[in-house]
């Protein structure tokens, strides 16, 4: 920074990036919320001088706060069917806890809900609808309650199958073997009782773990298994065999496995910085739910009702009646849709063509094919309120339609950010970490080269012993 025009000209395009972010996000989402003091100084001040604003920005932290120049990530919820948006609202009201956590998990527990029972048909592909969802956050950001709360309904119909199983069980002939337990639900298991648990329920399953650390360090002692491999078959539905010590193979044909859980962001190097993970692409196949800058909430003292409780649950049982088709649903793009999803699988594309590395180059690769499955979870959620809705997906008639893809994409716009986020904090290159307002200062003049300490003390209102002090590291 020669002189004070070039502290005004990046100050000038900081604000406008962020006005920019800001009336998209109005556009897309009218409920989004601006946590980073950047964003709030900047509403406030109707899109002012840029230096003012900064100058407020610095004034305001003071020597020991916290400052980020980064717009908030939002994942929406605009999208939803009207009643599951009054249930995220209201969890969010009661738990006190990041919306992402919410959205995610909803979206994970109706994947697994509807199952292998539909199929997303775009062009000579289809797809399942299985999302893998990692909730990131340090604890005490009350990840475990909401998530309990919404697989509550799923949790129901495990219990109901444990009862029906000990009831055959009772019922087995002395000597002969019972058939196995249904599940919908899934935890603790090695590669083997995994397969098996897949084989015996080809309607599919969710599994949760309310720490996936254990999970994945799983893979690593079981890798020379092939269980890595397993996993990316799994993901694109293709049919796994498993080798069991002393008792055959396992195979699946059309497995599927939706996936939810927890996991602190100092973990996240721990687990996931390794080749199996980082270079044979199953870190980019997860859906990253990772709050901007999260704080640990106060109790709300609001309780969850029973009007909620019932409506999600009645949305989750009649996705669920969906399993009971005798073949697969098929789900197809609307016009308006088909037209989305190429405007964004273009976009996709010319990412991944100006990518300089193959692991940014798989977001987006798999960004193209989540955004489909998350158009067909949404569909199938706003439909599951139709009362002819099996009708409609036996006569072939269901079809996803803009808005559903047009949110779709807006999620995956967030899960693409959060990805890059995990990238940057897996290569040791995580810029978002907020800076006190003397880092601040140091990271300007170290960007810009100042060469008078005095202009920069005039141009944001600071007295000169200050800057000097906090050039010299004495701040």
């Amino acid at each position: 920074m020669g002189n004070s025009n070039d502290f005004d000209a990046f100050v000038q395009e900081e604000q406008e990036r962020l006005r920019q972010e800001d009336e998209t996000r109005e556009a897309s989402n009218p409920l989004w919320g601006a946590n980073s003091i950047a964003t709030a100084k900047t509403a406030e001040a109707g899109r002012g001088e840029a230096s003012k604003v900064v100058t407020d920005i610095i004034s305001h932290a003071g020597t020991s706060d916290k400052v980020s120049l980064h717009h908030e990530n939002v994942l929406p919820i605009d999208g939803l069917h009207c009643h599951v948006q009054t249930c995220v609202k209201h969890w969010q009201e009661a738990f006190q806890c990041p919306r992402e956590y919410l959205v995610a998990s909803v979206l994970a527990v109706a994947s697994a809900a509807i199952g292998n029972s539909v199929r997303v048909k775009c062009g000579p592909y289809s797809n399942s609808v299985q999302l893998w969802c990692v909730l990131v956050g340090r604890s005490g950001l009350n990840k475990s309650a909401p998530v309990k709360e919404i697989l509550s309904p799923l949790r129901a119909v495990q219990e109901e199958y444990k009862h029906k199983h000990k009831e055959m069980r009772n019922s087995t002939p002395k000597g002969e073997t019972p058939p196995p337990m249904r599940r919908v639900l899934m935890s603790d298991s090695t590669p083997e009782a995994r397969a098996m648990i897949l084989r015996d329920n080809p309607a599919g399953v969710l599994n949760f773990r309310d720490e996936l650390r254990a999970f994945f360090s799983d893979i690593g002692r079981y890798n020379k298994s092939g269980e890595a491999s397993d996993l990316l078959s799994i993901f694109n539905n293709y049919t796994i065999d498993v080798a069991r010590k002393n008792a055959g193979n396992v195979y699946v044909t059309e497995p599927f496995m939706s996936m939810l859980g927890g996991m602190q962001p100092d973990v996240l190097e721990r687990t996931f910085n390794t080749d199996t993970f980082m270079y044979d692409g199953l870190v980019q196949r997860f859906l990253f739910a990772y709050p901007d800058n999260p704080k640990v909430p106060y109790p709300s003292g609001k309780e969850i009702s029973n009007v909620d409780r019932a409506a999600w649950g009645e949305c989750v049982d009649n996705m669920m009646r969906l399993r009971k088709l005798e073949t697969k649903a098929i789900i197809r793009l609307g016009d308006e849709a088909a037209t989305t999803y190429r405007d964004y699988c273009a976009r996709c594309v010319e990412l991944q063509n100006d990518c300089s590395d193959d692991y940014t180059s798989a977001i987006y690769s798999k960004a193209e094919i989540y955004v489909l499955r998350l158009a067909g979870v949404v569909q199938c959620m706003s439909n599951a309120w139709d009362k002819d809705y099996e009708c409609k997906y036996k006569s072939g008639q269901t079809l996803i339609a803009g808005e559903a893809m047009d949110y779709a994409v807006r999620c995956m716009e967030y899960f693409e950010a959060t990805a890059l986020r995990v990238r940057d904090k897996l290569k040791g290159l995580d810029t978002r970490q907020q800076m006190t307002s003397p880092e601040l200062l140091r990271e300007l003049c170290r960007r810009f080269d100042v060469k008078s300490q005095s202009m920069l003390a005039q141009t944001l209102n600071l007295s000169p012993p200050y800057i000097s002090q906090v050039l010299n590291g004495k701040k």
